[in-house]
């Protein structure tokens, strides 16, 4: 009975740690995922916002580093460079995707530096839509 009891509880430890357990990533499978991450990055980098970005690029040393650390002296030729053009591919979206941001809030500033100075003008002069504007600057000197 003692041994029918021990059997019974080692399987079932056995089946809750496989069923807690991570499944081992290979290599081949490191660079299928790696290649859908970024195939996901390359159809939506163009949504993607300063927190999308932050979370892509730590999805993103996962894959070039800390996976890539473990399988980097497995790799075939072939392989090798298909991860380096995988890394390549996520850095030009990259770039593509942050200079859409950074060039959208360069314009917004723009506009509202636009704006500050209109409102600069209308303090500044009693009518600044006035052709006279220049003269008034003229005035104060």
């Amino acid at each position: 009975m003692k041994r029918l009891l021990l059997l019974a509880i080692s399987l079932i430890s056995l089946f809750l740690y496989r069923c807690d357990h991570k499944p081992v990533m290979t290599k081949f499978s490191y660079i299928e995922k790696f290649e859908t991450f970024i195939n996901e990055v390359g159809e939506n980098y163009k949504q993607y916002t300063i927190d999308d970005w932050m979370y892509s690029d730590s999805v993103f040393v996962k894959y070039s580093e800390v996976y890539y650390e473990k399988f980097k002296d497995t790799f075939e030729p072939e392989e090798q460079d298909n991860v380096n053009r995988l890394v390549g591919k996520y850095e030009g979206y990259k770039m593509k995707g942050k200079s859409k941001i950074y060039m959208e809030k360069v314009i917004e500033k723009v506009d509202e530096t636009i704006e500050k100075t209109k409102g600069f003008k209308e303090a500044l002069f009693d009518n600044p839509d006035s052709s006279d504007s220049n003269d008034s600057v003229q005035d104060i000197r």
